[in-house]
């Protein structure tokens, strides 16, 4: 994982955060480690934290190669009858298959306002749109990554008007910024995928379709219910499903639709035939209640199904805010991470808690031996987005790249006065954010 930007790094069990900023040792306290209980999925998946953690000390107690042969020439020495024909000076001891690894991270909604779309076009030099200083500071983050996700809240494209809430409509060259910033998976399911109807879903296909970059994947608008979008990196391939509560508007489906998580046959049809096609799967869910950080009950079954159907990691999203995140046990033995809402990634809301979100950080390991997909180096990294008086100058950024200064004059204390330093650091430090 790269430090300099501060985590909350999970293990199965134990949480830790660093913000990487100087704060008082009041504040040092609340952003401190945090350890949480399991927490519930349902009884009969329930299992003792212990099973759920990775031991640290029994990583650093493999034995070495030559360790290895000893000890096994030794084994066979002391089993091997009289007169055996085992020597074990003959013995070969193969290397363990060793997993291969990929990073990925995943942030919340790119959720465009019309405020943003207004910025854009002032940063543009000459006519058009300009959204690349919304990214510019987390940018080199996502370059490093394999690869990058993002959940996408509006349509894409150049067909309609630009527009903001309550029916979105984002220029295209929101995509482009997305793409330089180093995204390579678009979800776009949401809830405002059908604000202009079948046309104008329609126009976001013909962009996703015909004018972006032609390696990158997108997922949530679907022709063909059998199709199952995989992309394939370093020699490995992940399929990425992406379902929605619902949409505020209406389409015919006649231009593409999208799966609503009311369809749990042909979502668990597509996860199954996902696994089949891929080394791993990651499903997104537009769920849950709108600025609440509870999770729902409905929320923790369908991730529970979702589970059990075979993905390997779960993302939420719809909320605007942050909500809890955990592993959840499967009767098949594995352990699904499902973060339920990792926030905005950038907008122009206006409460406190809207501006605060989760890059979500894992590394896929893939091993040769047969064994499914794991995951490790989970973490959840704070992000804010800020923006000065009058929402001006919005962009998004790691929380470990604020200051306690930028904090306390961002312009959304003029909504919330409640915003300042303290307030966010208590916020990511004190709330059992995660519950493993």
């Amino acid at each position: 994982m790269v430090k300099a930007f501060g985590e909350m790094r999970i293990m199965k069990g134990k949480i830790h955060i660093s913000t990487g900023v100087k704060i008082s040792a009041v504040v040092v306290a609340l952003v401190g480690l945090i350890v949480v209980g399991k927490g519930r999925i349902a009884a009969e998946y329930r299992q003792s934290l212990s099973d759920m953690m990775h031991s640290e000390e029994a990583l650093l107690a493999v034995p070495t190669a030559a360790a290895a042969q000893a000890k096994i020439a030794e084994t066979v020495e002391e089993k091997a009858p009289a007169g055996s024909i085992y020597k074990p000076g003959a013995i070969r001891v193969e290397p363990k298959a060793m997993p291969d690894h990929i990073t990925f991270s995943a942030v919340g909604d790119n959720l465009i306002h019309e405020t943003l779309i207004n910025q854009a076009a002032e940063n543009a030099d000459y006519g058009g749109y300009d959204f690349s200083y919304f990214y510019a500071d987390v940018a080199p983050y996502f370059q490093s990554r394999d690869l990058s996700w993002i959940n996408v809240e509006t349509i894409i494209n150049d067909a309609i008007e630009p527009a903001g809430y309550p029916n979105f409509s984002t220029p295209v060259a929101s995509g482009t910024a997305l793409y330089n910033a180093g995204f390579d998976i678009y979800s776009l399911a949401s809830n405002h995928t059908y604000d202009y109807g079948d046309y104008g879903v329609l126009a976001t296909r013909t962009y996703w379709e015909n004018d972006a970059p032609k390696n990158i994947l997108t997922t949530g608008i679907w022709t063909d219910d059998a199709y199952i979008p995989v992309y394939a990196v370093d020699g490995h391939s992940i399929a990425f499903l992406t379902y929605s509560y619902g949409s505020n508007g209406f389409s015919d489906g006649e231009s593409g639709h999208i799966i609503t998580l009311d369809q749990p046959e042909l979502i668990e049809w597509q996860i199954r035939q996902a696994k089949q096609m891929a080394e791993a799967v990651v499903v997104s869910c537009h769920w849950g209640a709108e600025d609440s950080h509870e999770v729902t009950e409905n929320q923790r079954q369908l991730a529970l199904f979702i589970a059990e159907c075979g993905a390997d990691l779960i993302i939420g999203a719809h909320p605007h805010v942050i909500q809890g995140a955990e592993w959840i046990p499967t009767s098949d033995g594995r352990s699904v991470f499902c973060a339920y809402s990792i926030g905005n990634f950038v907008s122009a809301q206006t409460r406190a808690d809207e501006l605060l979100g989760y890059c979500l950080n894992a590394t896929f390991d893939f091993h040769k031996d047969g064994t499914p997909v794991t995951l490790s180096d989970v973490s959840l990294t704070p992000m804010v987005t800020m923006y000065g008086f009058n929402r001006e100058n919005i962009h998004t950024k790691f929380l470990s790249q604020c200051t306690a200064d930028e904090l306390d004059s961002h312009g959304v204390a003029l909504y919330a006065p409640e915003f300042c330093a303290n307030y966010v650091y208590s916020f990511f430090g004190s709330r059992p954010e995660c519950s493993l």
